[in-house]
């Protein structure tokens, strides 16, 4: 039995053997990704195996015709036919011309020879005894004729052989006489017969080349031995290209299956981070959009109803500070009129009726403040010129250096003019309450695609990053004073209108704040 079976056999076992491992394996973690391990290990595998028994076959049934003896024999025919001719050509010039010595320049030309001459071999050395060339920089045989080669020559009678010589092939032709003498020719072979030697040897070389590789790897069974091992590594290769691709199509599913599940219990913060262009990557992409608006959606519903909350607390709060106020006032009046004039006049008196008033009015403008944000009025949109609004604005601050830049042709857009310059009231004077003196504002408004960007940048004292997360939290604030309504209703007022409001901030470098409308 063919050894090649027993091995494909074996081959074939091992792979149903992983086949089923990866079954068993991969259907505990993603079912999904089994089956598509499988199928692309035996659509990749299966073509293989049939692809590598067909063309040994066809290689081991095709190998007499590739390589058939009579082609060896009839290019090692057509080198002894030239061969022959050269050596016809040095015999026929000796034989016409038995004495050497009487040789001229004109009967060596006139014959096609270049050189010819005599030599003796004594005590295994080459002596020459006569040489004549039509070559100038030719003196002596271009061989070097050793003992060995007279053995050589011994046996045959003659030796002949190429030999090149400056950019150029000759032949040489040496013949034996029975006196010992050694009479030889040399002239040199012509382009088209050398080209043509070449060509044939070249060939004959190739040829024996392959038909001694095909008859050991066909005799050998090495071309058995080559599929197996050729099986083998396909099947390692299938293997890594059938890990990767499942589970490049199969991981983003499972990953979209728990991110789905997570999202479904509550977990909003969680996103899936895959790379990828395809139908896979729009999914991701379009799950984590999801989950990002879902959160900002819980975000602002939060928000919303703390700020539901807090506008109920600050109308109870402004109503609860302006009904004392009143009759603090009119109280304070009677006292200041009531009174001798002799106590009015004091220090102690006046100090004190300073301090009461300046309080009274801290509470009464807290009051207004708290009834404001109660009452936040609808949006009565209009088309109005953004960068007026923000010029307008600037004017107001304007001992303070601020910087404007405008793009041309910015289009009106519906906005609340009112509320809109409450934003950058609100906006401009924080900035200036963080940066220094002389410190610039810069206020950029620029076309991004189809939206408006408005940047506001200070390089002023910025936020920490702990307060960051709730900068926008009704009555948080990191000022002395402050309510902690400004942010917050500038937040809501860009809500309301479409935007987007967007803080970046490092802290003793300063605070940027992008509203996109």
């Amino acid at each position: 039995m063919n050894p090649y079976f027993v091995w494909l056999g074996i081959v074939t076992f091992a792979f149903i053997a992983y086949c089923i491992t990866v079954w068993y394996r991969s259907r505990k973690r993603s079912k999904f990704q089994a089956r598509l391990s499988i199928l692309f290990f035996f659509f990749v595998l299966v073509p293989t195996v049939t692809l590598v028994l067909v063309s040994s076959y066809l290689f081991t049934r095709s190998s007499d015709i590739l390589t058939p003896p009579e082609v060896e024999n009839a290019l090692s025919r057509s080198l002894d036919i030239l061969r022959n001719q050269f050596n016809k050509k040095g015999q026929t010039f000796i034989d016409l011309n038995p004495d050497f010595p009487a040789l001229n320049k004109t009967i060596i030309e006139n014959n096609g020879i270049s050189y010819a001459g005599m030599l003796e071999m004594r005590q295994k050395q080459a002596f020459y005894t006569f040489f004549s060339s039509i070559e100038p920089d030719i003196d002596r045989p271009i061989f070097e004729f050793t003992g060995s080669n007279y053995h050589s020559i011994q046996s045959q009678k003659f030796l002949s052989l190429n030999v090149p010589y400056n950019n150029k092939n000759y032949f040489e032709y040496y013949c034996l006489f029975p006196d010992s003498t050694i009479k030889f020719v040399g002239f040199e072979i012509p382009g088209n017969q050398l080209n043509t030697q070449r060509e044939i040897s070249r060939i004959l070389k190739n040829y024996t080349s392959l038909s001694l590789f095909l008859e050991t790897i066909i005799e050998k069974k090495i071309i058995w031995a080559f599929a197996i091992g050729l099986l083998v590594l396909l099947g390692l290769i299938s293997f890594q290209l059938t890990k990767i691709i499942s589970k490049g199509l199969s991981e983003p599913i499972k990953q979209l299956t728990d991110g789905m599940k997570r999202v479904g219990s509550g977990d909003l913060s969680h996103r899936i981070d895959i790379k990828a262009k395809d139908e896979i990557g729009f999914l991701v992409d379009s799950f984590n959009q999801m989950a990002e608006e879902l959160m900002t959606s819980r975000e602002n519903l939060k928000r919303a109803e703390r700020a539901a909350a807090w506008r109920d607390v600050a109308r109870q709060i402004s109503h609860e500070i302006k009904n004392p106020l009143t009759p603090i006032e009119l109280s304070l009046y009677r006292l200041k009129t009531s009174l001798p004039q002799e106590i009015k006049t004091g220090t102690d008196f006046s100090e004190s009726i300073k301090i009461i008033e300046e309080e009274i009015a801290s509470m009464r403008k807290l009051a207004s403040e708290f009834s404001e944000f109660a009452r936040m009025p609808k949006l009565e949109k209009t088309d109005q010129d953004i960068t007026e609004i923000i010029n307008n604005s600037a004017k107001l601050y304007a001992s303070h250096p601020i910087k404007l830049f405008f793009d041309h042709n910015i289009p009106p857009i519906p906005l609340d003019r009112e509320q809109m310059r409450r934003v950058f009231n609100n906006l401009i004077k924080n900035a200036i309450e963080a940066s220094q003196e002389n410190e610039p504002i810069e206020i950029h408004v620029a076309k991004k695609e189809r939206k408006l960007e408005i940047k506001i940048i200070d390089s002023g004292c910025g936020i920490d990053e702990k307060d960051m997360q709730k900068i926008l939290d009704p009555y948080f604030t990191t000022k002395k004073e402050g309510t902690g309504l400004g942010l917050f209703i500038v937040h809501r007022i860009i809500t309301e209108h479409g935007g987007e409001l967007i803080i970046q901030s490092q802290k003793n470098k300063g605070t940027t704040i992008f509203i996109y409308l």
